[in-house]
């Protein structure tokens, strides 16, 4: 996103809004649409006082925040975009003559990333414990009791979670998710560096 020093938004990566989300504390659902906040979430603006300090001669805090939640860690950055060939010193000088961008990366912890994969392939609740157990190699016996239900339900949980995701066997369904993983960062990387 890019910003000016007195924190109006001038531009906006498309899919964003999730992200922000997690960052003013609101729940992400990402199965549907989330439309755009009318404000920014604290976080930003703490990033956008500490670049505005350090330009001002106010703060020596570097202009970078990193947050943990529920999906994973969130990493804020800024950096003042300036004329090319102006150095920082000179974006010292005026820095409300100059934009901000403002970068967020988001590294999904493991369980968060597989339950999103399996729920946007279209699996049930129940289908993605049993998935999520199964990626992470367990076996279903184990998972059965670590949920406290029967073998048969597993294995039936098993049987129509491999069918929506048309896949065959558990070696299958972590490939699914866990390469669809590096897919999806260096999309998100991408998606998000502006």
């Amino acid at each position: 996103m890019i910003l000016t020093p007195d924190a109006k938004l001038v531009f906006q990566t498309t899919g964003l809004e999730f992200l922000l989300r997690i960052l003013a504390g609101e729940p992400a659902d990402y199965t549907r649409y989330v439309p755009v906040l009318d404000r920014l979430p604290a976080p930003i603006l703490q990033l956008l006082r500490q670049i505005d300090g350090a330009a001002n001669g106010t703060s020596n805090t570097p202009p970078r925040i990193q947050l943990s939640s529920a999906h994973g860690v969130l990493t804020l950055e800024a950096k003042w975009l300036g004329p090319a060939g102006v150095s920082p010193a000179e974006v010292a000088n005026d820095p409300k003559a100059c934009l901000i961008a403002v970068t967020i990366e988001l590294r999904e912890h493991a369980i968060a990333h597989a339950a999103r994969i399996l729920r946007e392939s279209g699996a049930t609740p129940a289908q993605m414990k049993v998935g999520i157990q199964l990626a992470l190699g367990k076996a279903k016996q184990a998972i059965a009791e670590e949920l406290g239900v029967q073998f048969s339900s597993v294995d039936d949980l098993t049987k129509k979670l491999y069918q929506t995701l048309d896949v065959h066997n558990a070696a299958e369904l972590s490939t699914k998710i866990w390469l669809n993983q590096r897919q999806v960062e260096a999309r998100q990387s991408l998606r998000h560096a502006g």
